[in-house]
């Protein structure tokens, strides 16, 4: 007879952690020159409208961060 399995923890996945990380990609192809133009183009749009899903503490931070404000 076997015992019940153990549950392993999984990380709690935040609406900002899934914002934060589709940035980074789209950065990513942003930055690849053999990625065709157009595409490239589309993915700088994105981040934008993207960019615009951060939490007002996060736009902060990141300002302070850079010190721009």
């Amino acid at each position: 007879m076997t015992g019940p399995k153990p549950r392993t923890l999984q990380a709690v996945r935040t609406t900002a952690d899934t914002i934060e990380e589709a940035l980074t990609a789209l950065m990513h192809v942003m930055s690849d020159k053999s990625i065709p133009y157009p595409v490239r183009r589309s993915c700088a749009v994105a981040h934008t409208d993207l960019h615009g899903c951060r939490s007002p503490e996060t736009v902060r931070r990141m300002e302070r961060d850079m010190g721009l404000k």
